[in-house]
């Protein structure tokens, strides 16, 4: 029992000994932070942080909001494993949220790291801390999307990532959060902002050029699979499908005509131009055929179809 609490202790010493060596401290703030002895109760009595108990040096809380820290989120942090609270809010803390922060601190109830510079991509990883309540991300320089995994977060009822350059799909539903919490991004869309996310770009960041041509490619590709690989499957197979597969076409384009009974309307306006495009007897039939010609050799051959 002794040897975990010496352990704990050591544990606990190494992450805030991280944590001032990786920020800037202008205001001082951390200048009492000496480990000088390892007697019970030593860091419990630290600026910002807060143990379990007095007779238990068993870190529970860091909190520096608002005194210009300035650097990057330490590594160090994964020593603090039974931190609750980390509240680093209205810094100058830059660099990116660590993806290993919640493997790190997988107890955290409160993650507040608003109002600071931080940038790239919030870490799907987040969602691995089951317990958070208060999840804070507002006005850093975010971008990508929130990711869905976060959706699945069963406590969480103080989230915001307002101010940022986030795009993308709002995974919350539209009574999870109010639009409060998500304002100030232009690229996002869906959820309690009530916009929809049909553009076919709406997944992709502003700029983002390799995302488009995905896009694009998924769409080029889809049409080759599903149009073309049908056609070249009925040309293989023509004995068996060929004729009875444009006799279908011709049914359908030729009963639209004679439904609309206008042929010199519908041939101008072009409506059906794609069905004569791929059947080869209406296609011979638009080129071949005079207007007036036309229209009787559609009404008898939908006669004959009949």
């Amino acid at each position: 029992m002794i040897c975990n609490v010496v352990v704990a202790l050591e544990d606990d010493i190494r992450c805030l000994k991280g944590i001032k060596a990786a920020f800037a401290d202008p205001q001082g703030r951390l200048e009492s932070w000496t480990f000088d002895t390892t007697s019970v109760g030593l860091i419990c009595k630290l600026s910002g942080v807060q143990c379990w108990n007095s007779a238990e040096d068993r870190l529970i809380s860091v909190a520096l909001p608002t005194i210009e820290l300035s650097g990057q989120i330490p590594d160090s942090l994964q020593y603090c494993a039974s931190l609750y609270i980390l509240d680093l809010a209205d810094n100058k803390i830059s660099g990116t949220i660590p993806p290993k922060l919640c493997t790190w601190l997988p107890y955290l109830t409160t993650l507040d790291l608003s109002g600071n510079q931080l940038s790239g991509s919030i870490p799907a990883n987040l969602a691995n801390c089951t317990y958070l309540n208060k999840l804070r991300l507002s006005s850093n320089l975010l971008s990508g999307h929130i990711p869905y995994e976060l959706a699945s977060l069963p406590r969480l009822v103080d989230f915001t990532v307002a101010n940022n350059d986030l795009s993308g799909p709002i995974p919350f539903n539209s009574s999870s959060f109010s639009r409060d919490a998500f304002d100030g991004n232009n690229g996002l869309c869906g959820g309690p902002l009530g916009s929809r996310c049909d553009q076919p770009f709406a997944g992709c960041e502003k700029n983002d050029g390799l995302c488009r041509l995905m896009v694009y490619s998924a769409v080029v590709l889809g049409f080759i699979v599903g149009f073309w690989g049908l056609f070249f499957v009925l040309l293989i197979k023509k004995e068996k499908w060929w004729f009875g597969y444009w006799s279908f076409v011709d049914t359908v384009a030729l009963g639209f005509i004679v439904r609309f009974r206008d042929v010199k309307d519908i041939v101008a306006s072009g409506c059906v131009r794609g069905f004569w495009g791929l059947s080869f007897v209406s296609r011979n039939a638009v080129h071949n055929y005079e207007k007036d010609d036309l229209r009787v050799f559609v009404l008898g051959k939908y006669k004959m179809q009949k």
